[in-house]
């Protein structure tokens, strides 16, 4: 069996010892070489009977022990020693004086090794998760604020559209006329000495859109991408992108969208003129075809 010193944390707990443990480990210079154990060491803060045990000269035993040591490349010397906290309980023979180990006993408990090997949580992943939070703290503010503008800016009937375009801002030029029955809002542009209405977009009492340049209906396929509702305005700022786009077609801002109202226009006008026979129907359609190219 492998023989050993006994240390204790207070001498008043066994009359025979003549110094403490904390002196008799610095004494006899005994410091545990298993990995993570402060056994021995000035900073340890263990308050049980500690002993320390020297390496087996059986070769497949001594492996294990070092093995168990936890330190890479380790080879233990004559001074090496493994203290009597990492191994069990059952392996240990007290006697007298001295606390012994069985002869095939090997360091199976690693008492240190759980707060030594476990890594503390990173900086960089605390200010991750900080970010995440703050992130979603943000989102949840631009949601809020986003759910708050879409309501103040719903249209839920006639009259609170008529209320709220004082409050909304719309594209210069447009005049605004408000009736019992609709909402209009007409294109002024200064010719010389006669202004001249260019365009109109008219919101009925249902919230349905109607849309002239040049006094010729504007058909909505040309807005619906501005809709939410197809060919109803539901809230303010639709109301405002209709009339933006308006103005550009009827100023000229938009040449390839202009080109398109204008055969729209066209096929209205010859629609109005000519019969529904189907030869006429296929005719302006080929017309129509032709203006497109």
């Amino acid at each position: 069996m492998h023989t050993t010193v006994i240390t204790k944390a207070s001498a008043a707990q066994d009359s025979f010892f003549f110094c403490s443990s904390y002196n008799l480990q610095v004494i006899m210079g005994y410091k545990c070489c298993v990995a993570g154990c402060k056994s021995g060491y000035l900073t340890s803060n263990v308050e049980v009977s500690i002993s320390f045990f020297d390496f087996p000269f059986d070769p497949a035993l001594r492996k294990k022990w070092i093995d168990q040591c936890h330190r890479k490349d380790f080879q233990p010397t004559k001074y090496s020693r493994v203290c009597s906290l990492h191994f069990d309980p059952e392996d240990l023979v007290q006697t007298a004086k001295l606390r012994k180990l069985l002869p095939s006993a090997w360091p199976r408990l690693h008492p240190q090794l759980k707060t030594r090997f476990e890594k503390p949580a990173s900086k960089r992943t605390t200010q991750l998760a900080s970010s995440s939070v703050r992130l979603r703290k943000e989102n949840e503010v631009l949601k809020f604020k986003n759910n708050k503008l879409l309501n103040d800016d719903y249209v839920s009937n006639y009259r609170d559209f008529c209320s709220m375009i004082g409050g909304t801002k719309l594209p210069n030029g447009f005049v605004t006329v408000i009736n019992d029955c609709a909402c209009s809002f007409l294109l002024i542009e200064e010719v010389t000495k006669n202004p001249c209405c260019v365009a109109s977009v008219l919101v009925s009492d249902e919230s349905l859109l109607t849309l002239f340049i040049n006094r010729k209906t504007v058909l909505l396929h040309h807005v619906n991408h501005l809709l939410s509702a197809k060919g109803k305005i539901s809230n303010m700022t639709e109301i405002a992108n209709i009339l933006a786009y308006v103005k550009s077609i009827a100023t000229g801002g938009a040449e390839s969208d202009s080109v398109d109202v204008t055969v729209d226009v066209a096929a209205n006008l010859l629609q109005s003129i000519v019969s529904d026979s189907e030869e006429h129907a296929s005719l302006i359609s080929f017309i129509v075809n032709q203006l497109r190219l």
